[in-house]
This record gives C-alpha cells, structure tokens and sequence, in this order.
C-alpha cells in the first residue's frame, strides 16, 4: 500500500478479492473506495457478509466477476490490487491487458504474489512444486522478470520487484505447524466418509509450501507498474 500510495482519493479494483480481508483493511486503513471482484460466489457471499458487520459497505462493493474482462469503464480505476491471486491466471496477459484498460493515466497496478525462483528444475524439485500448487490450485507461476516483461510489453512503465520471502518466513512456520497438527484430522475425516482426498491434500499444502521455500524453489515479491 506504501508503495502504490495508496490515499482516500483512489478507486481501487481488487483482482480476486478472496472474502475480502484486503479491501477491509485498505476500506478501514485509507478510507478508500474498493471495487473487490471474485470468480466465487459462496466467498462473495461471505464478503457481503462480512463487510455489513464491518460497517464498510459504502466503501468496499463486491462483484461476480473474470479479472481477465470486467465490466468497468477504461481508465475509471486509480489503482490495480492483486494479492495472491494471479497464479490462478493462466494467462498473465489478460490480465496486465485489463488492468491497463480500467486504470486511469497515472493509474497504478500492485501485486504480491509468489514466483518461480529459478529457471529450471530437476524432477524432484517440479515434483514437490506440483504437489504445493496443485493442493492450492495454483497452476501457473514465473520468474519475476517475466512478469515485468509482459507489463513493460502491455504498456505499463516504471516497472519493480521488491522481493520480500523473508517477510513471510514466520507465517509459513506458523502453517507448517498447524498443517502438522490438522493433518492427522484430515486423514480420520477422509476415512469416515467426511473429507476428499483433495481437501485432505490441501491441509497437507503448507508441509510443501515450507519444503519448496527452504529448497529455494519459490520466492515472494510485489511488483508495482504504473501506467
């Protein structure tokens, strides 16, 4: 938010907004005003929940919506936000293409977000990578520059990375340990009929989340482009 500097003034459209944990904090933080959008209409549903018990509903909208085509006006946006939500994006360039039609001159994209750390890897090492990003239903990571190649090539300027996988090392503990702790959970309730094997995997997610960061194999950054 630093960053993008963010302020009272913006309209910012939040790219998969989840159930809305950023938008309340940016609604809250900068009394800004959020167009949050989400492919899911059960977390939409939540969200519109939540935020009449936040009490930020004149501030924050929540819309059924693809990030890769929206229904707002080119450059009616001052802001961009997309936090881990773009390795659901299997194509980036949509996505960099929309952003850049919504937002106003000036107008800036922010995105934090996990990336490929290197540009190959052995079998073991895309091995443990499939079984993360598949629990996550994460499908398509980058490098970094790539990222900053497609947005320079969409037209975006002053293009940076600021990595920051240090900044998220006590989360991912913290993850791990639950992970430990749940997992054995996740297996009984398989058995009895009450969990999938694919919600059972997802509660495994962070053991090979923590695995493929201590490997180097992923990194955490933000990437802020301005149009």
């Amino acid at each position: 938010a630093k960053l993008a500097k963010i302020n009272n003034k913006d309209i910012i459209l939040d790219a998969g907004c989840g159930v809305g944990g950023s938008d309340f904090w940016l609604a809250d933080t900068f009394q800004t005003k959020v167009q949050a959008i989400n492919l899911s209409e059960n977390q939409i549903k939540l969200a519109e929940k939540y935020a009449k018990k936040r009490d930020v509903e004149k501030l924050v909208n929540f819309s059924l919506m693809n990030y890769y085509k929206t229904n707002f006006l080119s450059g009616s946006l001052s802001v961009v936000w997309a936090q881990e939500s773009l390795p659901h994006a299997e194509d980036k360039s949509k996505f960099l293409k929309e952003a850049y039609r919504v937002l106003k001159k000036g107008g800036r994209l922010i995105t934090s977000d996990y990336f490929l750390a290197k540009k190959a890897y052995n079998n073991n090492e895309s091995e443990l990578l499939t079984k993360w990003t598949d629990s996550w239903s994460m499908g398509n990571f980058m490098q970094p520059q790539e990222f900053i190649n497609l947005a320079k090539k969409v037209g975006f300027r002053n293009v940076m990375y600021v990595d920051t996988t240090k900044l998220i090392e006590k989360s991912l503990k913290r993850l791990r340990l639950i992970s430990y702790c749940c997992y054995p959970i996740g297996l009984i309730l398989e058995i009895i009929g009450l969990r999938n094997k694919y919600q059972r995997e997802n509660m495994r997610s962070p053991l090979y989340c923590y695995e493929a960061y201590r490997r180097g194999l992923w990194k955490h950054g933000i990437i802020f482009a301005e149009k």
